[in-house]
């Protein structure tokens, strides 16, 4: 039978200014279309099967933001399959600000393992209560929300760390 093929891996990088996504682009590491398989039972019979291959990881680096105008994916063909790897780094400015709504379009594209980076700050924008399917790596050197709202996030796999070189410039409350 066929040979599903993986997602692959795409990273966009922009080491002084925005990584933009214009209207009408697609990055797709979405797994290939499920196909049909000989598969052998215990008994040595043919059986087919369904079978596809697994998402692939989208890493997104700038220095100064990023603009999404363009649509990512990064879904499963077959229920039960794992979702894409999406990883949004800033590299300069005050730190990486998440907003609920970036985070749901980046989990309603396909993508259930999320990683934000940033060598200053993590900032949440408003409240959230977010679910992500497979983990969360949240990695800088300070993590904070607004002050004002509740930010709940929930993984099966949760990884807090720093990276970077730097410490946190406050205390965390």
């Amino acid at each position: 039978g066929s040979t599903p093929q993986q997602g692959g891996s795409v990273t966009l990088t922009s080491t002084s200014g925005h990584v933009i996504l214009e209207q009408g682009s697609l990055v797709d590491v979405s797994g290939s279309e499920p196909v049909t398989n000989q598969v052998a039972n215990a008994a040595g019979q043919p059986v087919a099967t369904i079978v596809a291959g697994t998402p692939g990881s989208l890493s997104i680096s700038s220095s100064t933001g990023l603009q999404l105008d363009g649509q990512i994916r990064g879904s499963a063909a077959i229920q039960g399959q794992p979702g894409g790897t999406l990883s949004v780094r800033q590299t300069a400015g005050s730190g990486l600000t998440i907003s609920e709504e970036d985070a749901r379009r980046y989990m309603v594209s396909g993508f259930d393992a999320l990683t934000f980076s940033s060598p200053v700050a993590l900032l949440f924008r408003n409240g959230m209560d977010m679910q992500i399917g497979r983990s969360l790596t949240l990695d800088a050197p300070l993590i904070k929300g607004n002050g004002s709202d509740n930010v709940t996030l929930s993984a099966p796999w949760i990884t807090l760390t720093n990276s970077g070189t730097h410490l946190p410039v406050t205390p965390l409350a």
